[in-house]
Order: structure tokens, then C-alpha cells, then sequence
């Protein structure tokens, strides 16, 4: 756990003896409204979490106080529903219990993470150009996606219900095992029925790029392993 202020704390590999200022019992202090706490994760410059007090005046409950985040994948649109829920109750666990409760927290989620509706896991991102035919090489995986979304409506006279994804439409994408009937390891699509037609949902891949990765930001200034001891998803 590190404090944060309004500039950039750098860790530096060096041990010495340094001494934590709080008051009594709260464990925090004010200074002309800003505050000051020891309970909080910066990972990056801009990038932090922090449970807050109070913000420039305004106090929040001791028993529910304001998790605040800065610039991390929680808060980007492009993060699935399910993620962005569960890292924000990673929170507490990175706070304030160790490694060891952490994986064992995220072990305990993961079959809420087969059995939610697809739409809240599948990523979020848009697609800027489409001038691209399939198989050839150096063709961006989000481009990929939607050519293959395309073709496969196409395939199956789906257009009038499965509209074609233009350059600048925002899709949800999924990972997929192979093979499958869309001859692809990714799909895109902007209608949520869409799911109706995947079937072969790569669980292990989406739940690594779409949560673990993100969760592994917010923990590496702790150096925690978030791979060591965990389950796969096959076990569900």
C-alpha cells in the first residue's frame, strides 16, 4: 500500500526505516481539505485507486467510504459489465487482506463468469476501417472480428436480422475455441441477440484478457501472482 498525493510517488528498491503519520484511530489526517491516506494503489502516473474519507470538504461515512479510481480498465468503457463489477470488489480485497485471500476470492467468482449472459462478459471497442479481406495477412483482430461477423450473416441471408458492422460501429467481441462454425478464434457483433448464434465461447482466453490482465494491473505494485494456484475454467 503506498499513499497517494497530487504528484507522482516513485518506488525505489531500497529499505530504510520510515515512519507513517495518522491520527489516532482513524489512521488519516486532513490538510486544507485535501486528504491524505495510507489506504490506496497507485500503478502508474494518473492511474490509482484509493479509498477516500473525505474529498475537499465533503466527508463520507466511516462505514462507507468513496472508492475513488483513476485511468484504470474499471472504469474504461471498453471493459466488460462482469469485470468492471468484480474489480471493483477486488478493491477491498487488495486493500486490505493479503495474496493468498485475493486468488482464493477470484477462484470463488469464476462460475458466475461461465454462466453470466454473454453481453457481460464480451469486451467493448470500435472498429475504424474495414478494407480488408479475409485471410490476408497484418489485418488488425478487431477488423478480423467484424469481417467474420459479416461473412458468416451473409453466409446464412442473416443481414436483414444481423445488420453488417460498418467502419466506426462499436462491437462487443468474444474469444472462441476452435474449431467452430465461424472459422475464426474471435467474433464481433453489434446486435446482443447475436449470441444466440456462438456456442463455442473461449471462457479460459476472455477471462484472462478481460479480467486477470486488468487485475494484475491493479496488483502489481504489490507484486502479487495472480496465476500461481488458480483454477482453470475447464474445472467448472
Amino acid at each position: 500500500m503506498i499513499g497517494v498525493t497530487t504528484e507522482l510517488v516513485k518506488h525505489k528498491e531500497e529499505r530504510k526505516i520510515v515512519y507513517d503519520i495518522e491520527v489516532e484511530d482513524n489512521h488519516n489526517f486532513y490538510a486544507n481539505h485535501f486528504l491524505v491516506h495510507n489506504c490506496g494503489v497507485l500503478t502508474a502516473k494518473k492511474k490509482y485507486f484509493l479509498r477516500v474519507r473525505d474529498n475537499e470538504g465533503t466527508r463520507y461515512p466511516e462505514d462507507d467510504p468513496k472508492i475513488k479510481v483513476m485511468g484504470l480498465e474499471i472504469i474504461k468503457s471498453s471493459t466488460p459489465l462482469w469485470s468492471k463489477k468484480y474489480l471493483k470488489e477486488a478493491i477491498p480485497h487488495i486493500l486490505d487482506k493479503d495474496e493468498n485471500d485475493l486468488r482464493d476470492w477470484v477462484n470463488t467468482i469464476k462460475q458466475s463468469f461461465v454462466t453470466v449472459n454473454l453481453n457481460q462478459i464480451a469486451a467493448v471497442g470500435g472498429v475504424n476501417n474495414l478494407d480488408y479481406k479475409l485471410g490476408e495477412k497484418g489485418v488488425p483482430f478487431g477488423a478480423r472480428a467484424a469481417l467474420i461477423h459479416n461473412k458468416y450473416a451473409c453466409d446464412n441471408d442473416f443481414e436483414s436480422t444481423y445488420a453488417p458492422i460498418t467502419a466506426g460501429d462499436k462491437c462487443k467481441r468474444l474469444y472462441l475455441t476452435t474449431p467452430n462454425k465461424f472459422n475464426s478464434n474471435i467474433i464481433a457483433y453489434t446486435n446482443d441477440q447475436f449470441i444466440k448464434e456462438i456456442d463455442d465461447v473461449d471462457y479460459d482466453t476472455q477471462f484472462e484478457k478481460m479480467f486477470i490482465k486488468p487485475l494484475e494491473i491493479m496488483t502489481k505494485p504489490m507484486g502479487y501472482n495472480m496465476r500461481k494456484e488458480t483454477e482453470s475454467l475447464d474445472d467448472w
